[in-house]
């Protein structure tokens, strides 16, 4: 029992490291493609605990990547944002 609670608040410690490190990343990032690469993965981080927080960053990712006229990050940022919808039960 120990040995899991231990596990567990080590995992969420290291999903901070990580949450941490992209937003320091996201500080230094230029308006160029690795941002929304960056907001992209800062909404994966945040997909299952905080859906609300994801789908901010994947619509940011969208504007940027509309912007840019990416379109694979256009195409990623609409899949994640129809991913943590169908988690919440929105089908529409």
């Amino acid at each position: 029992m120990a040995m899991s609670l231990l596990l567990l608040s080590d995992g969420k410690g290291q999903e901070q490291a990580v949450i941490d490190s992209l937003l320091k990343e996201l500080s230094t990032a230029g308006e160029d493609s690795l941002k929304p690469l960056i907001l992209l993965q800062l909404g994966n981080e945040y997909r299952y605990h905080h859906p609300d927080s994801a789908m901010m960053f994947f619509e940011e990712a969208l504007d940027i990547a509309e912007q840019l006229g990416s379109i694979s990050i256009q195409g990623n940022s609409r899949r994640y944002m129809g991913m943590v919808k169908e988690s919440e039960g929105q089908y529409d």
